[in-house]
C-alpha cells in the first residue's frame, strides 16, 4: 500500500498534468465515422428512447428511433458497459464490466450514479427486472437482488452455485431463471430466495426470452435454441432451419415473432413459436448479432459485433443501418485510389468507402467480407483488393460496390497483409501459412515460402526495385526474385517483433516494432538497421505511412500518432484532435491529407493537407509531455547505456523554451536524484538515471516546467 503522502502527491500531480495553458489547433478531425462499432447491449425504455452500450465508448442514446445517437456518459466511472435495463418509476440501470458494478439514472441517461451497496462482485454481466421492479444482477460470481431500485443488494446463493451467470429472465408467473456458464439453467419460484437446477447441465446459456404465454426460450453456445412449455421443467431443442448453433441473443416482439442473433450466421426468426427458423438477413451488413431490442412500435433493433445498429420496421423482413453518431468502428486498414476515394477495412463491417472529403461512408458489407479486414491495396488499373481473416482475398473492379472472392490456391483464408509490386504481382501474407503469390491478378495463388522461418506474415511492402519485404514475428525477410526465395535481414534489429513496414521515395525502409526501440531504419535495402527512437515516447508501433514531403507518420497501440519530418531522426507526438490512442492504420491521399484508422473511434483526417503552405514546418511538440521510462522495470544487464549498470531512459517534450527540473523520489517522498535543473529549448529531450547504489523498489520521477507538472512511477530490480 502506498504511503498517504505519496498517494496525495500523485493525485495533485495528475491533476496538474491534465491542464494545459497552451491553446492549440487540432491537427486531426473525426471523419464522420464510419458510424458503427460493437454494440454489447441495446435497450428501449417506456418513453421510446433507445440505449446502446458500446465496447469502449460507453452508452449512446437515440430519441428518434435510431436515426441519430449521442453519448450519455456523465457520471459513469467506466466506458465498459455490459447490460442496460429499464426499471420502475423511470429508472434506468447499467451494469459495468470494469469492476464498478451498477449505475442508475432517473433522467434518461443525462447523469448516472453508482449504486453498489452489498454488490460483492462488481463485474455485472446481465440485469433484469420483475413486475414489482425488483432488480436481479448476474455477475461473474453469482446472482444478486435489489428490492429498492439498486440502493442495496443481497447475494442469492441458496441452491445457486458460485458461477458466471450470463442470462436472466422473469416469466409471467414471476419465476426467475438464471443461465449459467457450463451449468445449465436454474429457477427460483420465490423471487430468488431459493433456486433449483432445471436442466441442460453442461450447457453455457448466453440468452433467455419469454413470450406472452410464459413459454421460455434460451440460446446456447454450440447447442442452438431450447424451448420449455412447462415453466422450465422440461426442455426441447428447437433448431429446425437454424444453421448456426451458437445463439448469442433472443428477443420476442408483441406479435410473438422470435428473433435469434447468432455468432456467424446472422439473424434468424421464427413465426411458429420456435418450431422452425428462417434467415432474416436482408440489409444486414454483418453476420454476427450480439444484442436486440424492441420498442413500443414493435420496431426491432439489432446490435452487431462491429457494424453498429440496424433497424427493422417489418418484423425482420428487411434492415437498414441506424448508427449515425456512434463513432466506434474498428479500422484495421486504409487505402486511397487515384480518384481520391478512401477505403476503410473494418471489424465485421467489411470495406467502407468515402467518395469525397466530407466523410460520407457507404453501408457496411461485413456479411460478404467477413471478420477483420487487415489489408487493402489498389493496383495500377484501380482495382481494389481486400484481405480478411475469414474470407481470404476479395477483388473489386467497381470501387468497392461489389466484391469477388479470388482464393484459388490460397489454402489459408486468414490473410493479414497484401502488397503489389511494380509488375502487378500480388503478395498475400497469412496467419500461419506464410506468403502466397499471384501473377494473374488474384485468379490463382501459389505458396512462396522458401527461406522463410516464420509463417505469420504481419506486413508486406515492395520497393522501386521490385524487392519485396515481409515483416514477421521473427524479423524482416527480403526477396529479390519476386518471392521465389527469401532471406532474413535482421542485422542491427534489437527487436524482431515486426508490426509495420513502409518505404520512402529514396527506398529507405522503416520498420515498426512491438516495443523495444519502436522504429528502425535501413538505408541499404535492409542489409543493416539502426534504431531511430528519439522522441518516440510510446514504442508499440503498429502502423506507418509517408506523405509526399517524406514526413513519416507512426501509429501506436496506446500512444496515438508520432511524426518525423527528418527521415526518422526525431519524432514528436501529433495527437491534437485525436480521441483514440490506438491507431491501427495510416495512409495519405494525392491531395496531401493524412488518414488515421483507430480501434475505438473510426477514421480521422488531417484538418489540412500536409503539403499546404500553412502547415508549420517544424517537428516541435504542441504540448508538454512526460514519457514512461524505458526499460521499465530496469535492472542490471538491461541498461540503456552500458552493460552491468542499472540505468533507464526518461524522455520528455517541451513546446517552448522552459526552466525544467526532473527529479527522482523514493516511496516516502525523499529526493534521491536531480537529473535536470536548467533552461532547455523546445523539442524532444532524453535523460538517463543510473541507479547504481540504490536498492530495488518503486521510485517516482517528476517533471516540472513552466506551470506543467507530472509524476510517473518506475521500478528498479537488481
Amino acid at each position: 500500500m502506498k504511503p498517504r503522502v505519496i498517494f496525495f502527491w500523485l493525485v495533485l500531480s495528475l491533476a496538474a498534468a491534465s491542464q494545459s495553458a497552451f491553446p492549440q489547433t487540432n491537427f486531426w478531425q473525426q471523419f464522420n465515422g464510419p458510424y458503427g462499432g460493437v454494440m454489447y447491449t441495446l435497450a428501449a425504455d417506456s418513453g421510446g428512447f433507445l440505449y446502446a452500450a458500446t465496447e469502449s465508448n460507453g452508452i449512446f442514446r437515440s430519441t428518434n428511433n435510431g436515426a441519430m445517437w449521442t453519448p450519455i456518459n456523465n457520471g459513469l466511472a467506466s466506458m465498459f458497459i455490459n447490460t442496460i435495463v429499464a426499471g420502475r418509476n423511470g429508472y434506468l440501470f447499467a451494469g459495468d464490466d470494469d469492476g464498478n458494478g451498477v449505475f442508475r439514472t432517473l433522467d434518461k441517461g443525462e447523469t448516472w450514479t453508482q449504486v453498489n451497496n452489498g454488490l460483492d462482485d462488481p463485474r455485472v454481466l446481465v440485469l433484469t427486472v420483475n413486475a414489482q421492479g425488483h432488480l436481479f444482477a448476474g455477475t461473474s460470481a453469482g446472482v444478486f437482488r435489489s428490492l429498492d431500485d439498486g440502493e442495496s443488494w443481497v447475494a442469492l446463493s441458496n441452491g445457486l452455485p458460485s458461477n458466471t451467470y450470463l442470462a436472466l429472465v422473469v416469466n409471467t408467473n414471476g419465476h426467475v431463471f438464471a443461465g449459467a456458464s457450463g451449468r445449465g439453467v436454474y429457477r427460483s419460484t420465490d423471487n430468488g430466495d431459493t433456486w433449483t437446477n432445471v436442466g441442460l447441465d453442461g450447457a453455457t446459456v448466453f440468452t433467455m426470452a419469454v413470450n406472452a404465454n410464459g413459454q421460455l426460450f434460451l440460446g446456447t453456445s454450440r447447442f442452438g435454441i431450447f424451448r420449455s412449455l412447462d415453466d422450465g421443467d422440461t426442455w426441447a431443442q428447437v433448431n429446425t432451419g437454424l444453421t448456426d448453433p451458437t445463439v448469442i441473443v433472443l428477443k420476442i416482439n408483441s406479435k410473438g415473432v422470435i428473433f435469434a442473433g447468432t455468432n456467424r450466421g446472422g439473424m434468424f426468426l421464427s413465426t411458429d413459436n420456435g418450431a422452425s427458423w428462417k434467415t432474416a438477413h436482408v440489409g444486414l451488413g454483418t453476420d454476427t448479432i450480439i444484442s436486440l431490442a424492441v420498442n413500443a412500435q414493435d420496431q426491432i433493433f439489432a446490435g452487431s459485433f462491429g457494424a453498429g445498429v440496424y433497424r427493422s420496421t417489418d418484423d425482420g423482413g428487411s434492415w437498414t443501418h441506424a448508427s449515425v453518431g456512434i463513432t466506434e468502428t474498428k479500422v484495421y486498414s486504409l487505402a486511397t485510389n487515384a480518384s481520391g476515394q478512401i477505403f476503410a477495412g473494418t471489424q465485421q463491417a467489411g470495406v467502407l468507402r468515402s467518395n469525397d472529403q466530407s466523410g460520407h461512408w457507404t453501408a457496411p458489407n461485413g456479411d460478404l467480407i467477413k471478420g477483420r479486414v487487415f489489408a487493402l491495396v489498389v493496383n495500377n488499373a484501380g482495382q481494389l483488393f481486400a484481405g480478411s481473416e475469414r474470407s481470404g482475398v476479395l477483388r473489386s473492379s467497381d470501387n468497392g460496390d461489389s466484391w469477388t472472392p479470388v482464393n484459388t490456391g490460397l489454402t489459408n483464408l486468414d490473410v493479414r497483409s497484401l502488397a503489389i509490386d511494380a509488375n502487378g504481382r500480388l503478395f498475400a501474407g497469412t496467419l500461419g501459412s506464410g506468403v502466397f503469390v499471384s501473377t494473374n491478378n488474384g485468379d490463382g495463388w501459389t505458396p512462396s515460402n522458401t527461406g522463410l522461418t516464420s509463417g505469420i506474415i504481419v506486413t508486406l511492402v515492395a520497393n522501386s526495385q521490385d524487392h519485396v519485404f515481409v515483416g514477421t514475428l521473427n524479423g524482416v525477410f527480403r526477396s529479390t526474385d519476386s518471392g521465389a526465395s527469401w532471406r532474413q535481414i535482421i542485422t542491427g534489429l534489437t527487436n524482431v517483433d515486426m508490426r509495420a513496414l513502409v518505404i520512402n521515395q529514396n527506398d529507405h525502409i522503416f520498420a515498426g516494432t512491438w516495443g523495444g526501440d519502436g522504429i528502425f531504419r535501413s538505408t541499404n535495402n535492409g542489409d543493416s538497421w539502426f534504431a531511430v527512437p528519439l522522441g518516440l515516447t510510446f514504442r508499440r508501433v503498429i502502423s506507418l505511412a509517408i506523405d509526399k514531403q517524406g514526413h513519416i507518420f507512426a501509429g501506436t497501440e496506446g500512444g496515438g500518432i508520432f511524426r518525423s519530418i527528418d527521415n526518422g531522426g526525431n519524432w514528436a507526438p501529433l495527437n491534437a484532435g485525436l480521441s483514440s490512442s490506438f491507431v491501427r492504420a495510416l495512409t495519405t491521399n494525392a491531395s496531401g491529407y493524412v488518414f488515421a484508422g483507430t480501434l475505438s473511434a473510426g477514421v480521422f483526417r488531417s484538418a489540412q493537407p500536409t503539403t499546404s503552405v500553412s502547415e508549420t514546418a517544424t517537428n516541435l511538440p504542441v504540448d508538454f509531455f512526460l514519457a514512461q521510462n524505458y526499460p521499465n522495470p530496469f535492472w542490471s544487464g538491461a541498461t540503456s547505456r552500458s552493460a552491468g549498470n542499472p540505468a533507464t531512459t526518461i524522455a520528455f517534450a517541451l513546446p517552448r523554451l522552459s526552466q525544467v527540473t526532473l527529479k527522482i523520489f523514493n516511496q516516502i517522498g525523499e529526493e534521491v536524484a536531480t537529473l535536470v535543473n536548467q533552461k532547455m529549448p523546445a523539442g524532444q529531450h532524453e535523460t538517463h538515471w543510473d541507479a547504481t547504489g540504490w536498492p530495488s523498489g518503486v521510485y517516482f520521477y517528476r517533471l516540472q516546467a513552466e506551470g506543467f507538472a507530472q509524476t510517473k512511477k518506475l521500478l528498479l530490480i537488481k
